[in-house]
């Protein structure tokens, strides 16, 4: 049970990653701030501040 519930959580972060690489095309804005955009704690999920 817990590897599928990982597994759609990824799928789910993937999902995040991929509107906020849309939203760079769209606005031009830089690759890293689009990408730390994509969600609140997004990379606080895999054990790091959005900062780092």
């Amino acid at each position: 049970m817990r590897n599928r519930e990982e597994r759609v959580r990824k799928k789910l972060l993937v999902a995040r990653r991929v509107e906020a690489l849309e939203g760079f095309r769209e606005n031009k804005l830089g690759a890293r701030e689009v990408w730390n955009r994509g969600g609140p704690g997004l990379c606080a999920d895999f054990g790091h501040s959005v900062e780092d």
